[in-house]
């Protein structure tokens, strides 16, 4: 073999020797990585908090605003038809009311609202504990309900004055609520007034009812 052919073959080695270590270097990397995903699938996963990511983050989620909380007030609505409501407990000679007394409407001002359910006079007359913690009244409003009538004789409103004793404001009516005429209101002496009790005198038809309301 000339020196020609020696060096050629030599030179033809080292070539085949390089690309071998090429091939090498490339299979230990991808085995490197094989064997990387191989060893991370031992680690647990980390829990991350939806609230920690950064706003710059895809699955950023800002918080909503949801504006200050205001009170939500909803008055109840009385609808026909009244069949006889039994919220009252009937005595010989009167009847007194068992059902709901509603807060003081603070946030309808100038408007009426209900202050009783829907009830009836029994036996003659009925009873209503209002109470004084229920804040202060400038009228009473009595409304008719369902189809037939109530006779309203007397209404007499007891207050409590700055000494706790009882004062009385009595009101003759000898009138009629319903149908023609579906209610009637009384402004109460002294504007403002604490009630304790409210007394409905006269006789409400059956299968109909009335409310009283207040301002």
């Amino acid at each position: 073999m000339n020196i020609k052919a020696l060096l050629s073959t030599l030179l033809l080695g080292s070539s085949s020797l390089a690309s071998a270590d090429s091939l090498t270097i490339s299979g230990s990397v991808h085995v490197s990585l094989g064997s990387a995903a191989r060893s991370s699938i031992h680690h647990r996963p980390v829990a991350v908090q939806r609230d920690r990511y950064e706003p710059s983050s895809p699955l950023y989620r800002a918080p909503r605003y949801r504006g200050p909380v205001r009170p939500v007030v909803v008055q109840p609505v009385w609808q026909a038809p009244f069949y006889n409501p039994t919220n009252t407990r009937i005595g010989g000679d009167a009847s007194e009311y068992t059902g709901l007394i509603y807060e003081t409407g603070q946030y309808t001002a100038n408007a009426w609202y209900d202050l009783s359910e829907a009830t009836r006079i029994d036996a003659g007359r009925e009873f209503f504990t209002v109470g004084a913690n229920r804040g202060t009244f400038r009228g009473i409003r009595l409304a008719a309900l369902g189809n037939g009538r109530s006779k309203i004789d007397q209404v007499t409103i007891e207050f409590a004055d700055a000494e706790g004793r009882a004062r009385y404001q009595v009101v003759k009516l000898d009138t009629w609520i319903g149908r023609g005429s579906s209610s009637l209101s009384i402004d109460l002496d002294g504007n403002a007034r604490q009630i304790n009790r409210i007394i409905v005198y006269g006789a409400t038809d059956q299968g109909s009812a009335y409310k009283l309301m207040a301002l």
